[in-house]
């Protein structure tokens, strides 16, 4: 009896071990080079599975995951997802708040949102179409302007004194193109 209790003894702990070495696995970040050729081949849901979890990661490079988080918004869009966009993107904020370059990305994202419309269900919003007839049509393109602009104002009081002076240059020109879209000229209202 002794040598069948240690056998399931060491049965038990080789098991614990490979489950251990699963969940390592599961949290070593994705290859930029594999999601950038799965971008290129069409393989949308693994971008989207590898950039998504580059862009909530928050190991990931700060000087990166603006560009991760945009390749997954781009797989989103791909996959048409939309639904997912408000969610991926508010928790990469969340989990980058003081990486201004992030804010940024994530305000062009807003800002260039490929649609500006959605559902309002049960008083909450979703972006996109909503099958069923319980849904309020909304449009969002103000609502993700606005979004966009709280995101630049945010990270222009984040940059650091001695960031790369024409990259600021660049984020000023752009706050500034997006705070007057369409506020002047034929433009206006």
């Amino acid at each position: 009896m002794p040598s069948r209790s240690r056998t399931l003894l060491l049965v038990t702990v080789a098991l614990a071990l490979s489950a251990l070495l699963a969940v390592a696995q599961d949290r070593t970040p994705p290859d930029r080079a594999t999601l950038e050729q799965a971008m290129r081949d069409g393989n949308w849901k693994i971008a989207y599975d590898g950039y998504r979890a580059l862009a909530h990661d928050p190991a990931t490079d700060p000087a990166l995951v603006g560009n991760d988080l945009q390749a997954a918004v781009q797989a989103i869009y791909n996959l048409g997802n939309q639904a997912d966009f408000d969610a991926l993107v508010e928790k990469a904020i969340e989990v980058h708040a003081a990486n201004p370059r992030l804010l940024w990305s994530a305000a062009q994202c807003y800002f260039n949102a490929q649609n500006g419309y959605g559902s309002i269900v049960a008083g909450k919003f979703e972006r996109g179409q909503h099958r069923g007839g319980t849904a309020r049509f909304v449009y969002s393109m103000d609502r993700d302007r606005v979004r966009a602009l709280q995101l630049m104002h945010e990270a222009r009081t984040k940059f650091p004194a001695d960031f790369d002076r024409p990259t600021l240059a660049q984020f000023h020109i752009e706050f500034a193109n997006m705070l007057l879209q369409n506020r002047r000229g034929d433009g206006a209202d």
